[in-house]
């Protein structure tokens, strides 16, 4: 008999019964709740993580359940002008391994220990090799602006974690017009719904937790997404090079898109 195929409520469906053996407060018991606020309260939980699984699969990510977070982004910052010497480096050669070879050797991290420099060097080519070699060209030629914008698609790419909570909170607030400053507190509760689906963010210590917070906040102000404050700040995209970023990707900037994307 041939299989069915899988609709996204089916997919929505096992991902809220895969989570009851690790997260038992997402499934409601037969007895009834002690109180009318918890069940509010599950109630909600339940459907932000439906909520979740279904902006996933929009995203065209093929395996909910089984794909992990990347969290090494807690080691170094954006490194923009290594980034550029980076790109440059391999336009020239377009061989990562010899990049990465010039970049240890001659210490362009300025790196106290060779190890950090093999880390960080290791962590900013694998942003890189998410880029296409017109996006290399304009990182490496293109003016101050557009260049940290390459950089910062890179970033969401290769890190789902930052991409999610960009589109998901911060483009959210810019949208409505909310100009508060994010909290703390607006990413505790982030990451604690992406648990649910994301096991492997409830295995970090309390000091890489909060590490990630804090790496998130600083590459989103180094974007130039947040002001110092952590309040939204609309982004200026020339409008050609708006034109070069996939529709899928918009969400990561904080941009009125004709569309309503």
């Amino acid at each position: 008999m041939a299989a069915q195929a899988c609709t996204p409520w089916a997919h929505c469906a096992q991902a809220l019964l895969c989570t009851r053996s690790a997260c038992p407060f997402l499934v409601f018991p037969n007895r009834a709740l002690d109180g009318a606020s918890d069940e509010i309260s599950r109630t909600r939980h339940a459907l932000f993580v439906a909520k979740d699984v279904l902006l996933e699969l929009r995203r065209g990510k093929e395996s909910i359940l089984s794909a992990t977070y990347r969290l090494s982004f807690t080691a170094g910052s954006s490194h923009v002008a290594v980034s550029r010497q980076l790109a440059a480096h391999y336009l020239n050669q377009f061989d990562w391994n010899a990049t990465y070879a010039a970049c240890v050797e001659e210490n362009w991290l300025q790196s106290r220990t060779a190890n950090s420099s093999r880390r960080i060097a290791s962590e900013l080519i694998a942003r890189l090799k998410e880029l296409s070699r017109l996006e290399l060209t304009i990182l490496k030629d293109g003016p101050s602006e557009a260049a940290q914008l390459i950089l910062w698609l890179a970033i969401c790419r290769h890190y789902a974690l930052i991409a999610d909570f960009t589109a998901e909170v911060v483009r959210e607030r810019f949208l409505v017009g909310d100009s508060t400053p994010l909290t703390l507190a607006d990413f505790d509760l982030f990451y604690e719904r992406k648990s649910a689906l994301h096991p492997e963010l409830s295995k970090v210590s309390p000091a890489t937790r909060g590490k990630i917070r804090q790496k998130t906040f600083q590459f989103l102000q180094e974007a130039a997404l947040l002001d110092s404050h952590r309040r939204v700040v609309p982004l200026m995209v020339p409008a050609d090079l708006l034109a070069r970023i996939p529709t899928s990707e918009l969400a990561y900037l904080t941009v009125f898109v004709r569309g309503g994307v």
